[in-house]
């Protein structure tokens, strides 16, 4: 599944705020990755730049950063794992994947400026 979170992240603008409610409609990055461009259009939901680039339903990218990742000991972490941080989860344009190297922090108890 981490392939088409990683998917995903590579079609959304950078600071888009079109993850949360693209996953609110689909539920998983694979049902988004299966819907028809013209569905995806319809819902109003991605600019047109992220149509364009959610028109190529190529994995080659993704299985290459999940390679890349491996070598280096980096490990991925989607919107959906129990491990991302709630403070993130519910920003207005949260990432949908972190690239980790090394220990995960514990972000509950760390301040944050909103």
């Amino acid at each position: 599944m981490i392939k088409y979170w990683i998917w995903l992240a590579s079609c959304l603008d950078a600071g888009s705020t079109h993850l949360t409610p693209l996953i609110e409609r689909y539920k998983t990055p694979l049902n988004v990755y299966k819907a028809p461009i013209s569905e995806l259009q319809a819902s109003y939901i991605l600019s047109a730049n992220e149509l364009k680039r959610f028109n190529n339903k190529s994995l080659d990218r993704a299985y290459k950063i999940i390679d890349e990742c491996n070598k280096s000991k980096i490990s991925v972490i989607t919107y959906d794992d129990d491990r991302y941080p709630e403070s993130l989860r519910t920003i207005i344009d949260p990432p949908a994947c972190l690239y980790i190297k090394g220990k995960l922090q514990n972000f509950t108890d760390m301040p944050v400026i909103c």
